[in-house]
């Protein structure tokens, strides 16, 4: 088992910088604090409360268009929800992103699952990141699988959410074939513990590497772990394995 695992992945507000951690259950920005979810702003965090467990940690974000027009319903959605105005946002969120906006389904799909302007309903949840995620859209992607993963947060399970492997490896493996390494490394780990597919120490050898290469650098000890573990035999089908991903996967082609 692995003991924690985080990293870090930016996100641009505009010209704000943002960093999101995915262990968190707490979104605290301007000192207010969401209810349990597994991706979320976290300030306070102490990682040693985590040690010792399998707690998957992910950079996850919410990347807000700076190109939106104001007065948009795209721009107030933004703008509302940064300014921690959550009932008054969800009818231009919801316009927008009827309209197909992709931060605009994302921030939506967020207000449903923490009960922000709305009541909880984790199909409208499922159904707006399902919809950005369709369109290659990484934070909503995110999102979407941590909630398949987990069944709900890595507290536990939530009504509305069944825990299911398959769909959770097969969000990560569409993003992670477009090249982003966060991604590649939820597949790398779901290989190495038989989540979702059998156990292969091989695979789970070349996506970790492929991670590492693309900037994931907690990759690289998901890489060694597999490397102790396996074959001379086994060891040089990996590395073939790796040199096939890195000539298909290596170009970061996601949609933000």
């Amino acid at each position: 088992m692995t003991s924690l695992f985080f990293s870090f992945f930016r996100a641009f507000r505009g010209k704000k910088i943002c960093v999101y951690l995915c262990s968190s259950v707490v979104k605290n920005k301007k000192n207010f604090s969401f209810p349990p979810s597994p991706v979320g702003i976290h300030t306070n965090l102490n990682p040693g409360d985590y040690m010792n467990k399998l707690t998957l940690i992910l950079i996850s974000s919410i990347f807000l268009s700076p190109t939106v027009s104001a007065g948009t319903a795209a721009s107030l959605c933004n703008r509302l929800f940064d300014d921690v105005s959550y009932s008054e946002a969800v009818t231009p969120c919801t316009s927008a992103a009827e309209g197909g906006d992709l931060n605009a389904q994302t921030i939506l799909g967020e207000l449903y699952d923490h009960r922000k302007g709305v009541a909880a309903d984790a199909s409208q949840s499922a159904r707006w990141w399902g919809e950005a995620s369709a369109k290659g859209h990484l934070p909503a992607q995110n999102l979407l699988a941590l909630k398949y993963y987990y069944g709900g947060t890595v507290f536990g399970p939530e009504e509305g959410w069944k825990q299911d492997y398959n769909r959770a490896m097969e969000i990560w493996r569409s993003s992670a074939e477009r090249g982003e390494p966060t991604s590649q490394f939820m597949l790398a780990e779901m290989y190495k513990l038989g989540q979702g597919a059998p156990q292969n120490p091989q695979t789970a050898y070349a996506w970790f590497m492929l991670s590492s290469q693309g900037g994931y650098k907690l990759a690289t000890d998901g890489a060694m772990e597999m490397s102790r573990i396996m074959t001379p035999q086994q060891k040089q089908q990996a590395k073939q394995l790796l040199d096939d991903y890195t000539l298909l996967f290596s170009t970061k082609q996601v949609s933000q």
